[in-house]
């Protein structure tokens, strides 16, 4: 269909833990467009990864103020329409800086990226809310095909993610 998304319910994976990685492969027929790859969200208690405008964002908020809203814009992205791309987001709250943080791929290497605040340490506590792949209840679905969503209570390696990259799609 043209607005499909899957939604899980109980996700414990994320919920208070220092690391986590996020992957899935996009075709997007659309890149100008502002779509929601995956999204979990209530209040100030978020991860989610998105396409706007051709850039790839990965949002974090830890569930404390509003100030932990995170951005991360991928500055060298560099997509086409109806191309596959695997994006792999890792999140290792125990590393000591923004840059090793939060790392963000494309096809197994690593973008260079920009972030609005720190990113925080920890996920969001009490963070069992649905898991969208697609969108959550809104009105930005991907406009293409998601496929091999994974998720990983872990950091996984540089190594793990060129694996992802190369055996997928």
């Amino acid at each position: 269909g043209v607005d499909d998304y899957v939604q899980t319910s109980g996700n414990v994976l994320m919920n208070g833990g220092t690391e986590l990685t996020i992957s899935a492969w996009i075709n997007t027929a659309d890149k100008t467009k502002t779509q929601i790859i995956t999204s979990t969200f209530f209040s100030k208690k978020y991860v989610e990864m998105s396409l706007i405008s051709g850039g790839l964002y990965c949002w974090m908020g830890d569930g404390t103020t509003t100030s932990n809203y995170n951005v991360v814009n991928s500055t060298n992205l560099s997509i086409n329409n109806s191309t596959w791309y695997n994006f792999t987001m890792v999140f290792d709250g125990t590393q000591p800086t923004n840059d090793t943080r939060l790392k963000v791929y494309k096809d197994g290497a690593l973008l260079t990226w920009s972030t609005v605040r720190t990113i925080p340490t920890t996920l969001a506590n009490n963070l069992t809310l649905d898991f969208y792949i697609s969108t959550r209840t809104g009105p930005f679905p991907v406009i293409g095909n998601i496929d091999e969503v994974a998720l990983f209570n872990r950091a996984v390696t540089p190594s793990e993610i060129l694996t992802l990259s190369n055996t997928g799609n």
